[in-house]
């Protein structure tokens, strides 16, 4: 399965000797404007991911190319000097995640607060059973504690949208090929097409009901 990731410049995917960096020299952790509470808060989330799956040595990747390469993401994660890679991995080597699991884990519960009222100012909805399918989705999510939500995190299968991937490192341990190496293809991604923003499902609020839950 294909699969993209933006990685600091001086890491290489293809050096079986390198290790990925710990939170004290993450980019993204150590980024001057994360605020103080809220690095705190993701370091605290990062340490129960790595907990769940016995190592640090994971790499955080796109399963849409489309996604990795929106503008949005392209311009914060060119700021940072990261480079783009994109490789392919046997399905029984990767990690699905659900990703407002992983935002509720990360940035707190609040943002699903802000995307149900979003969601509500809008869309003039007038069916009775929408209504009533976005606030069973949002209670969903409220009451969810931190345990539930790593829990709930871990997908058995993608929906296409709503999910992304984690894969462990060294690449080659686990049979993961390199397609796209920006340290010899340099900027490779910046001359293809890319999308204004936004993940590529049209889902506008997360769903109570996920076929790619175990749960459900």
């Amino acid at each position: 399965m294909r699969l993209w990731t933006w990685q600091n410049p001086d890491f290489s995917l293809d050096n079986k000797q390198q290790k990925v960096k710990s939170i004290e020299y993450s980019i993204y952790l150590n980024h001057p404007h994360l605020a103080k509470q809220e690095r705190e808060r993701h370091k605290a989330a990062y340490q129960k991911i790595w907990e769940r799956l016995g190592t640090d040595q994971i790499l955080w990747c796109f399963t849409q190319y489309e996604d990795a390469v929106d503008n949005a993401s392209v311009e914060e994660f060119e700021k940072m000097g990261c480079l783009l890679w994109e490789i392919d991995a046997p399905e029984d080597n990767i990690i699905k995640y659900c990703n407002t699991a992983w935002e509720c884990l990360r940035k707190g519960k609040a943002i699903i607060f802000q995307r149900f009222i979003d969601s509500c100012k809008n869309l003039q909805i007038f069916d009775p059973n929408k209504k009533n399918k976005i606030v069973k989705d949002f209670k969903y999510w409220k009451y969810k504690n931190e345990q539930q939500l790593l829990n709930a995190m871990f997908l058995e299968k993608f929906v296409n949208g709503c999910s992304d991937a984690i894969v462990f490192h060294p690449v080659e341990q686990y049979s993961i090929s390199i397609k796209k190496n920006p340290k010899i293809e340099d900027k490779w991604w910046a001359n293809l097409p890319k999308k204004n923003t936004g993940k590529t499902s049209k889902q506008i609020i997360p769903c109570a009901q996920c076929p790619g839950r175990a749960e459900n």
